[in-house]
């Protein structure tokens, strides 16, 4: 079975998703991501990290294929990349090591330009303000994780210090200038014209083969994921141990998992590939 004969993608969220929110892990996944692998069937990485964070992870997950980086805001193209149906646009890239990115959003100094104003209104702390060490300290992580987190090109997580009520003037005050905010598990995520649906949309349409667009399955479990699970051909919405399922709807079809985390991530999509991918 080839992707000829399948035309399915998938992408996915990682945190709470594929990578088990305790200890980020994607053991309980590993049967669905053996039979993406048997049937060579693409499967994109749609995540708010950055491409450093990435670069490790995605050879542990034996993931050739291109990533859509920073919420959204910018997608990595390996060098050297070759799949049947992939067709890189000729578009202006930025280098960074292995890898060419395509800025989807606006860059990050000009995001942090239009966002310096709202400190002066919001209690909050950006990523810019923060040293490798306070990050070590707020994620409970080591130095060389931190190191990568804050090696950013487009998205600004912040951490929110003040009310409901007051985040829900600054995510309007932030619409007015034209950045997207989005809550995630830790932090919020100030991004600018851009987000993961958009670039989903974009990447997935480089894999075409003749007219023909793939079958697009994204799975996610919050905030962040919504844009890009409306704009999947089937939703798949995974269960958190820290929330109600998010309010999505695919264009086909909307699943929300039993499961949590990996377990429901592998579940869904080998009952998906029984449907699709044979």
């Amino acid at each position: 079975m080839s992707f000829v004969q399948s035309r399915l993608i998938i992408v996915t969220d990682l945190d709470g998703t594929l990578l088990d929110l305790s200890d980020r892990s994607f053991a309980a996944a590993k049967s669905a991501l053996n039979r993406l692998r048997l049937l060579q069937i693409p499967w994109v990485i749609n995540s708010n990290k950055t491409l450093s964070e990435l670069e490790l992870l995605r050879q542990k997950l034996v993931n050739p294929y291109p990533l859509i980086v920073e919420n959204g805001s910018g997608v990595a193209l390996p060098k050297g990349f070759e799949d049947a149906f992939f067709k890189q646009p000729d578009e202006a890239y930025q280098e960074h090591g292995d890898f060419y990115l395509k800025p989807m959003g606006m860059p990050r100094a000009e995001l942090l330009a239009l966002l310096e104003p709202a400190y002066d209104t919001y209690k909050f702390l950006g990523f810019d303000r923060m040293s490798v060490q306070d990050l070590c300290v707020i994620l409970g992580v080591d130095t060389e994780y931190s190191e990568k987190a804050l090696d950013r090109h487009f998205n600004e997580p912040i951490l929110w210090q003040d009310t409901e009520e007051a985040f829900d003037s600054f995510r309007t005050w932030a619409r007015g200038v034209g950045l997207h905010v989005n809550k995630s598990y830790k932090f919020v995520h100030v991004s600018g014209n851009a987000g993961k649906g958009e670039s989903m949309n974009w990447l997935t349409r480089c894999f075409l083969d003749g007219d023909s667009k793939p079958h697009v399955v994204a799975l996610g479990d919050n905030e962040t994921d919504v844009p890009m699970l409306n704009c999947a051909d089937v939703a798949v919405i995974v269960r958190s141990p820290r929330h109600d399922p998010v309010q999505a709807q695919g264009k086909l079809r909307t699943i929300v998992t039993d499961a949590m985390g990996p377990e429901g991530w592998n579940m869904a999509v080998l009952d998906l590939l029984d449907i699709y991918g044979e």
